[in-house]
């Protein structure tokens, strides 16, 4: 592989990664459901594992502001 297509496929990776970013901090449900997840999907999270087998059963508890993510106002990378 080039240099060329490493750079390209690292800049098309973190477009991805960017736009997801944008549309969960946008609490855009539809383009996550649409665009950003598959289904079924499988998230594992707090010690959890939720799986959400058709787009209708996303949704985000963030979103919701409670408990932990009482105060949530965005997410971010760390690092990419």
């Amino acid at each position: 592989m080039t240099s060329d297509a490493i750079d390209t496929a690292v800049r098309q990776a973190r477009e991805v990664m960017d736009g997801f970013m944008v549309a969960f901090n946008a609490e855009d449900a539809d383009a996550m459901r649409k665009r950003w997840f598959n289904f079924p999907h499988v998230r594992f999270h707090s010690g959890r594992v939720t799986i959400m087998e058709r787009p209708e059963d996303f949704h985000s508890t963030v979103w919701e502001r409670l408990g932990e993510a009482k105060g949530w106002a965005r997410t971010a990378w760390d690092y990419v």
